[in-house]
């Protein structure tokens, strides 16, 4: 039966909390977890004890605050499975014990806050109650502890289990353990992660923990430890074992041997043992001891994982990815944000010894977009290797590497290292990172030495604004041409922009003095750009939603001598400046004067082809067309036309297109098709090409020159098709088939 107890605590100070859109995706605000879980036995759950002393732990993780003029509540919801409250619920202290010396909000170990009840009205399920912190802001690691007592236990028979599930602003968390209840049997505990073990390897397990769950050992007890076959004890010594003694004699063909136990002990440890992976095993198997003794319930644990032999690449899969912001430098320049730009550490290891051959030259890659700017001195750090003129350690080894891979890529040569004799390599290092503008997503950093090659995650980018804006198709019928679409710039997150200029350009063209800002906020229009340029500047930081501008009428100059095509739209902004500025490991220059040819500025294309310049007399076509089979729709660039009548396959297998809709989506104007009702005949004028087609001819002519079709032209509810190939060649546009998805793509 599922309880629920919801929750509201209220932060008793002049400030609050950011509200939880502040937050970057997929960011966590806070680990909860239970400490103090009860266990126990099925004698002792007879006399159906209580539940008391359990300890509801909330770390809080990149959690801050912002000064405001009142106090914030935050809600908090406790679900129970498998336990209720046992008193009186006109009182919050019989569930929570909010008064006692373990309830509070603790830093550094220190408590700093309590926790206590607030007037409500309190039901079985529900309660108030309030964190106070005395003046003291939240940050980091900040510690709310909430001390749970006098629940019971729904069932008490063996297998029953207590956990609550926890959700709220706090993040979320299911399944924490509170109680249980065990057989008549052992507990035996190892790592939550299993020892690595290559075949026909050894190696040393951590602690093995056997505990009874039916009261004390007695020293009249046996206890039997068995490791399953493709495996056996390589190294066993009697000084190993703790809580009892090796039975003289018992061990058997390095697979088993019996513990006999001190007098009343509650644990015995086995520490230091170690096993061996046989030639039967192989990768993916499991190494796991059987523990027996007489009147208990035998119990398996698993303690080590066979993995193929192997050079490894890892992070610690406890630590949450970070998340960066990309366009800008390790300090974040133009940003209101103490994000670091620090990736996860990263360990390369071999699994078992000389798996890292040294005569093999390997790399490291990054995304494309993604730089090193730095690695610490404490973060680099090698065991059980020495490396080949570079006395002082691998620092200089990978600056070195990393300029002969141009930046791009760690470029370790042959015989960079050496590994000490009958021991394992270890190296770890920890990269600190920037991202080009517009980078977005996971950073995967992959180790290859041509044998082995495996990536992981260290870091993720996001960027710190959304560009939107759509293609414009112009003519130049005189120089100032007006654009019909607008750009619009949105912040990623509240509270983020900080003293931030945006500034857009489109090559060969100037923006004119027409242009108008729309913003959620007091927005500067750039005064000092070049003709070229248009922009705005924000002098302010976002509070309750995030910042966003509309650029809109906007009119351009262009020279009436440039070709069709498409033109891209260029953004610059104060964090790109600083990204273009930043330092970049292994060199003495920045990013912009090594990678960028000395450029200052960044140049980053929001919109491919923002501007498309179709030209009248010209005899080509820059716009591309999608026409899918069977669809009410064509597609050219940006924009979408409907079809009354869609493409279609005909009785001789022709892909038959509508002419008129494909010869508008190519960019001729309507007026220049024209239709003879008499003749029942198209005539389509572009550039210098007269193109002329009859219903129901197997031929059409381009310039007077007649020209075969593959099939007739066709009238299908009034729409005139001719076959795709045809009208292709009579448009002189290029044209490309997608038999998968059955559409036809022109230019």
């Amino acid at each position: 039966m599922k309880r629920f107890i919801s929750m509201t605590m209220a932060a008793m100070m002049a400030v609050s909390i950011v509200p939880s859109t502040a937050f970057a995706a997929n960011e966590e605000i806070a680990k909860i977890k239970t400490v103090g879980a009860i266990e126990w036995n099925a004698e002792e759950a007879k006399s159906k004890p209580e539940i008391d002393g359990v300890e509801l732990q909330i770390k809080l993780k990149d959690f801050y605050q912002s000064y405001k003029s009142t106090n914030e509540k935050f809600e908090l919801t406790l679900e129970a499975d498998g336990a209720s409250v046992t008193n009186d619920t006109s009182n919050s202290t019989e569930l929570i014990d909010l008064t006692g010396s373990g309830s509070g909000v603790y830093r550094n170990g220190t408590m700093i806050g309590k926790v206590f009840v607030e007037p409500y009205e309190l039901d079985e399920t529900t309660f108030e109650f309030v964190i106070q912190e005395d003046g003291y802001n939240f940050v980091e690691d900040d510690k709310i502890v909430i001390i749970i007592n006098d629940m019971k236990m729904d069932r008490y028979s063996e297998g029953a289990k207590a956990v609550v599930d926890v959700t709220g602003d706090f993040g979320e968390a299911t399944d924490l353990p509170v109680a249980a209840i065990y057989g008549n049997g052992f507990k035996v505990d190892y790592s939550n992660k299993l020892t690595e073990i290559a075949v026909e390897d050894e190696k040393e397990l951590k602690t093995i923990t056997i505990e009874s769950k039916v009261g004390k050992f007695s020293k009249d007890e046996e206890i039997k430890v068995k490791i399953n076959s493709d495996f056996e004890i390589s190294k066993f010594e009697v000084t190993m074992i703790e809580g009892g003694i090796y039975k003289d004699g018992s061990l058997k063909d390095n697979e088993e041997f019996v513990i006999i136990p001190f007098d009343g002990s509650e644990e015995i440890t086995i520490k230091g043992l170690e096993i061996e992976s046989l030639d039967g095993a192989k990768p993916g198997d499991i190494a796991k001891f059987e523990v027996r003794c007489k009147g208990y319930d035998t119990a398996y644990v698993e303690v080590a994982k066979v993995v193929a032999d192997e050079v490894t690449i890892t992070v610690d899969e406890d630590e949450d990815v970070p998340v960066m912001y990309s366009g800008t430098d390790k300090g974040n320049s133009g940003l209101e944000t103490t994000k670091e730009h620090k990736a996860l550490a990263v360990t390369i290891e071999e699994i078992t010894v000389d798996s890292w051959n040294e005569k093999d030259a390997w790399t490291l890659t990054l995304p494309e977009g993604v730089y090193v700017t730095n690695i610490e001195d404490a973060d680099m750090k090698s065991e059980n290797m020495s490396f080949t003129g570079y006395p002082s350690g691998p620092m200089n080894m990978f600056k070195d590497a990393y300029k002969k891979g141009d930046f791009e890529v760690f470029e370790f040569g042959r015989r960079s290292f050496t590994v000490d004799k009958d021991k394992k390599a270890t190296l770890e290092f920890t990269f600190e990172l920037i991202a080009e503008p517009g980078f977005e997503g996971p950073v995967e950093l992959t180790f290859d030495n041509g044998e082995f090659k495996d990536s992981v995650v260290i870091a993720e980018f996001v960027s710190p604004y959304k560009v939107e804006a759509k293609q414009n198709d112009v003519k130049i019928d005189y120089r100032y041409t007006k654009l019909d679409s607008n750009i619009v710039i949105t912040e990623t997150e509240v509270d983020l922009w900080k003293d931030t200029e945006f500034k857009f350009e489109v090559d060969h063209m100037s923006f004119e003095d027409t242009t108008k800002y729309d913003a959620n906020f007091d927005v500067k229009e750039l005064k000092s750009l070049k003709n070229d340029e248009l922009g705005f500047k924000v002098a302010e930081v976002s509070d309750e939603e995030p910042f966003k501008v509309v650029i809109k009428d906007m009119s351009l100059y262009m020279d009436r001598n440039l070709p069709a095509g498409g033109y891209d739209l260029i953004m610059n902004t104060t964090m790109s400046d600083a990204f273009m500025d930043a330092d970049l490991f292994g060199s003495t220059k920045s990013i912009g004067e090594e990678l960028f040819d000395d450029a200052d500025e960044f140049d980053k294309v929001v919109k491919e082809n923002f501007v498309n310049i179709i030209t009248g007399d010209a005899d080509t076509f820059v716009t591309r067309v999608e026409v899918p089979v069977g669809k009410d729709y064509i597609k050219a660039g940006d924009k979408v036309f409907t079809l009354d009548v869609p493409a279609y396959i005909n009785a001789d297998n022709y892909t038959m297109l509508p002419v008129r809709a494909v010869a508008i989506a190519l960019g001729i104007d309507n007026d220049a098709i024209i239709w003879n009702a008499e003749t029942r005949t198209a005539t389509i004028f572009h550039g210098s090409r007269i193109i002329s087609m009859t219903v129901g001819a197997d031929v059409m002519t381009v310039n007077g020159t007649t020209i075969p079709t593959a099939t007739s032209v066709e009238v299908v509810n009034g729409r005139m098709f001719i076959p795709m190939r045809d009208l292709a060649t009579a448009m002189n546009a290029k044209l490309d088939w997608d038999p998968v998805t059955r559409t036809a793509y022109f230019n």
